[in-house]
């Protein structure tokens, strides 16, 4: 199973993109986010929040997630990874003593 670095969602061996983000799993480092043409600030946001979710930072992905998501609420990718990591958190907090 491969593990798509910019989301990390699950994908089947073999992939070459990612099904639910669209990386190219074939890329062997993160220089096409350096070059990147019109960038905008909603992206370096939706960015840091999957590197934050990659790292277990689950509250601090939220976050900006929400903040994604109340300025572009049809924004697919930020709605399923907030859930995801409104559900992490929640399972965090269950298995706390």
């Amino acid at each position: 199973m491969n593990i798509c670095p910019r989301c990390g969602t699950g994908g089947a061996n073999g992939d070459r993109f990612c099904g639910f983000c669209g990386y190219n799993l074939t890329v062997q480092n993160d220089s096409d986010f350096v070059t990147r043409q019109d960038l905008k600030v909603q992206d370096i946001r939706f960015d840091l929040a999957i590197v934050y979710y990659n790292e277990g930072k689950y509250a601090a992905a939220k976050q900006i997630f929400e903040n994604v998501l109340k300025e572009h609420p049809e924004h697919t990718q930020a709605r399923e990874l907030y859930e995801k990591s409104r559900k992490a958190l929640a399972d965090a907090r269950v298995d706390e003593p």
